[in-house]
């Protein structure tokens, strides 16, 4: 611990994610133990994926949209296009569910609180203000990440209070 310790104001976090001290925790593990810089913060963000991969197959939308979208880069329409779409792929069980929206309105809500959680698995589904409303759902290369941050501002350790500051 005193050797990561010893390298935590210097960490430089190249690869940020949500707990972002931990992260630098992880980047100051790299460099005490002499690991490429970004191997434990890679695999910090992939067991993060993963968590949320898990989480979302509880979800029938989540579990329905991405079925829906796999082998397709794009897709663009209406939000009755998409509930359509997505109800001739779902079960009369799942249909019938609490767990699935009524309508294309609560779908879309629905939708919106799913946005973050399915750009973490390279979906990004959007709503642009057109003539009518549309749902544009589009694959993308890697999920988002948040700028790369630089060398983690100084820490001191206070064992008073047994806290960094």
């Amino acid at each position: 611990i005193a050797r990561v310790l010893r390298h935590l104001p210097t960490a430089e976090v190249v690869h940020p994610e949500r707990m972002l001290d931990f992260v630098r925790w992880l980047a100051a593990m790299e460099v005490a133990y002499g690991v490429e810089p970004g191997v434990y913060q890679l695999q910090y963000g992939d067991a993060l994926n993963e968590a949320m991969r898990e989480s979302l197959e509880s979800v029938p939308l989540a579990v329905a949209v991405l079925s829906f979208m796999e082998g397709k880069n794009k897709w663009s329409d209406t939000p009755r296009a998409l509930y359509l779409e997505l109800e001739d792929r779902i079960d009369r069980r799942t249909s019938w569910s609490r767990d699935w929206p009524s309508n294309e309105t609560a779908m879309g809500k629905q939708l919106r609180t799913l946005q973050a959680a399915l750009l973490r698995q390279g979906l990004a589904i959007t709503f642009p203000r057109r003539r009518e409303r549309t749902i544009v759902i589009r694959r993308i290369d890697s999920p988002s990440e948040p700028p790369v941050a630089g060398p983690a501002p100084p820490v001191e350790y206070d064992a008073t209070t047994d806290r960094f500051i």
